[in-house]
């Protein structure tokens, strides 16, 4: 009969492992997607180069390289929005 530890060191080992997926893509369009949670960049605002990878661990690791091309309207509101 195994141990009380045992069993529970051996139950977490096996549920640690089946949750390790990392997300990744190098499409542009997929990695405003993943990053935001929104399907379609907002209007003025033309998606050109990304990358995305997320960590497959607990610790939840994200990075994200997004090149884009912005109108002067959405250029001027993310300025005041994040008070840059």
């Amino acid at each position: 009969m195994m141990r009380p530890k045992k069993y529970i060191f051996t139950f977490g080992t096996i549920i640690s492992l089946i949750g390790c997926s990392e997300h990744r893509t190098q499409n542009p369009s997929g990695a405003y997607r993943m990053w935001s949670g929104i399907n379609d960049a907002p209007k003025g605002v033309t998606l050109i180069h990304g990358k995305y990878w997320q960590s497959a661990y607990w610790s939840n690791e994200h990075v994200l390289y997004l090149e884009l091309k912005a109108s002067y309207l959405w250029r001027k509101e993310f300025i005041k929005h994040n008070d840059l």
